[in-house]
């Protein structure tokens, strides 16, 4: 096959088509999935030549119902970048996700197939050494949502982290002036939306993702104030340790009352001032104010890396891979264009051959819904 992004190759096909004229960009926390669908599983698979594929079968369904339910124009599963530690970060903690065990040896061994799988179904996988998805996700949406004309971003994860990253484009507002959680994005003004990584919230998308709305509900803040709450609380997850005495519930309050970390710490220093707690906590923002300010430059995520070259790295790579030859790229939101510039029927052999060479014949029908979508008129 010969045939680019705009055209069709020796047959003539028309490339894979999108969908409407609204711009959508996925975004998946791929080892966040890895590691959800290995321990989901409740018995180890394998091919019959001795691979274990369990993570992968869930990775593969994932993106599949993702692909089908979500149908975005453009996509990329975003991998760690060596480690799955910011070397930034452990710089500025040492212990910075020390509590984390390495991840079984079955586990490890489907790592290096995660790529291939994904190129398979035409989306680009993306990575940065050094770096962690988180960043290379925040970075991502930021390039969509200011530069790239992407309507809606949708990225799957049950990381809290990118909770700062809910609504950065504008929600759409009712009457009441908030924004409308059942809408699924598709204004003018990107909007930014989180789905948890399992099939019920993919299906129910329009009401069980997570947008602006579902933040303040869940957490009593706006995502906006994400860093600063996590800075107060820590997060265990990661291994960050917070101020003393602080769990949700008083950094809820202490935020609300202040609006922000700075103004917390400045207002618990105001001794002449009535603070919202009392003497105890009080005391604790005093003395421990230097680990909440340092906790900002681990929690808070890169929005502004370069990522030309992983970018481009991608892209040549899947053209190795399949023969298919991409046209100059306009923007790097528009090198992530779902089907990697294949034709549907390329697009379809290839999907078809990943899926029966790992053995995931249980997931042929799902893949032809994928096709059915892309090929309607």
């Amino acid at each position: 096959d010969n045939d680019t992004r705009g055209g069709g190759g020796g047959g003539g096909e028309q490339s894979i088509r999108m969908l409407g004229a609204a711009k959508r960009l996925l975004l998946v926390d791929s080892f966040g999935v890895m590691f959800q669908s290995y321990h989901a599983m409740k018995y180890p698979m394998t091919t019959r030549a001795g691979q274990p594929t369990s993570a992968l079968y869930g990775y593969c369904r994932l993106l599949l119902h993702a692909l089908e339910h979500l149908q975005p124009t453009h996509a990329a599963c975003v991998l760690e970048g060596g480690t799955g530690k910011s070397s930034h970060r452990v710089k500025i903690l040492g212990s910075y996700k020390s509590n984390r065990n390495p991840p079984a040896d079955d586990l490890r061994s489907q790592f290096n197939l995660m790529e291939p799988i994904a190129d398979a179904l035409g989306i680009a996988s993306i990575y940065k050494e050094g770096y962690e998805a988180d960043d290379v996700i925040a970075t991502l949406t930021n390039t969509a949502v200011n530069t790239d004309g992407i309507d809606s971003v949708v990225i799957i994860s049950s990381d809290k982290d990118l909770l700062q990253l809910v609504g950065c484009g504008k929600e759409k507002e009712d009457e009441k002036g908030e924004g409308d959680r059942n809408t699924l994005m598709s204004s003018s003004s990107t909007t930014v939306r989180i789905c948890k990584p399992n099939l019920k919230a993919l299906k129910s998308f329009s009401t069980s993702s997570i947008g602006p709305y579902e933040v303040v509900q869940s957490f009593g803040i706006n995502p906006e104030q994400m860093v600063d709450f996590l800075s107060l609380t820590g997060d265990s997850a990661d291994n960050i340790p917070g101020i003393p005495s602080i769990g949700a519930a008083r950094a809820k309050k202490l935020l609300n009352s202040y609006g922000t970390l700075q103004e917390v710490i400045a207002a618990a220093n105001d001794l002449n001032a009535k603070f919202v707690y009392g003497d105890k906590i009080r005391k604790a923002v005093i003395e421990h104010s230097a680990v909440a300010e340092r906790n900002t430059q681990l929690v808070r995520l890169f929005h502004d890396l370069d990522l030309t070259q992983e970018i481009a790295r991608s892209v040549e790579k899947s053209a190795a891979d399949s023969g298919v030859t991409f046209p100059p790229m306009l923007s790097i939101t528009e090198s992530l264009r779902f089907g990697r510039g294949r034709s549907g029927e390329t697009s379809e052999k290839l999907m078809r051959a990943v899926i029966e060479e790992f053995e995931f014949d249980s997931l042929l029908p799902n893949a032809e819904r994928v096709h059915e979508i892309y090929r309607r008129d």
